[in-house]
């Protein structure tokens, strides 16, 4: 076993406020301490993304009020209320078609799906971190339900 002296073990967490971003840094023992608490993480966030199954929240696209709805088995889906009646769906897409998501840090979330699909720009009225954390948690319980982790 390799010796640890003079070598500090640590991890960090960054959370996803409506604030922002917080960051924590915590100290381990040993390095299998360092595993078990980041195998831990990643299990309860994959656990609580296929409990949870799905996320909306309320944007703004192309001027237009909208809900977008992040499913953990269908993927996206853009609705519009019509006055009250039935929402109409402006676009949906499987998580098999995102390409790149990324955001702006401030309001903004970006989904592209491709040449052939679109991209889209979507105003989260907030700080799009959170959604843009859930995201990438659905996406990484996925991949590892179908044996793709490394």
């Amino acid at each position: 076993m390799t010796s640890n002296k003079g070598v500090e073990l640590t991890f960090g967490t960054r959370t996803g406020t409506p604030q922002g971003i917080e960051a924590h840094l915590f100290k381990v023992d040993s390095r299998r301490d360092l595993a078990m608490w980041t195998r831990q993480f990643v299990q309860g966030a994959h656990h609580a993304a296929v409990s949870k199954k799905e996320i909306s929240c309320s944007v703004k696209w192309q001027g237009r009020e909208a809900k977008l709805v992040i499913h953990y088995e269908n993927g996206f889906t853009l609705t519009t209320s019509q006055n009250g009646n039935k929402p109409e769906v402006m676009w949906y897409y499987p998580f098999d078609k995102l390409r790149f998501s990324s955001d702006d840090g401030k309001k903004f979330l970006l989904l592209d799906f491709g040449a052939n699909e679109g991209e889209y720009e979507l105003d989260v009225q907030e700080c799009p971190k959170p959604t843009v954390f859930i995201l990438h948690t659905f996406l990484s319980a996925k991949v590892t339900r179908m044996g793709l982790f490394a």
